[in-house]
């Protein structure tokens, strides 16, 4: 698997969409599937980054972020079909490779994405309630600490 720097808006939308169908039918659906095109164009104008992921040819998964004093992640999308084979892990560490903390934020009740999270050395830093209109929701904030290795 390799795993680029891209500026595709357009790939990364797909590649979002897909990964985040499954949650239209959420009570609270997840607001990515709110976004457009020109949601992601904006945030790259803005300075926004992303990953993409590749097995072979074919773009397999995205991760979208933007880099300050740590590395904030968002909307980490595999499509289901590629799921469980890796993607998801290799692209958060790919984020690794920049050398600073990483902080993302995560629906309390996806228990999946959380326990990848910690298996990857996340801990959960912080715990709120947001309400998206359609309900509120339980966030919390988890973050990995930048370990750099010597040798």
């Amino acid at each position: 698997m390799r795993i680029i720097e891209t500026t595709d808006a357009a790939l990364v939308y797909t590649l979002m969409q897909q990964a985040f169908e499954e949650y239209a039918k959420d009570v609270v659906p997840s607001s990515a599937l709110q976004e457009q095109l020109t949601t992601v164009e904006a945030a790259q104008a803005r300075g926004e980054r992303a990953l993409v992921a590749y097995k072979g040819d074919g773009a397999v998964g995205m991760v979208r972020f933007t880099e300050g004093e740590y590395i904030d992640f968002y909307r980490l999308s595999v499509p289901p079909r590629y799921r469980r084979q890796g993607v998801a892990k290799a692209l958060v560490r790919a984020l690794l490779r920049y050398n600073k903390p990483l902080v993302c934020k995560v629906r309390k009740k996806e228990t999946r994405n959380m326990a990848l999270y910690q298996a990857l050395g996340f801990n959960i830093t912080a715990e709120y309630s947001v309400n998206h209109g359609a309900g509120e929701l339980t966030i919390v904030r988890m973050e990995r600490p930048c370990v750099i290795v010597n040798g």
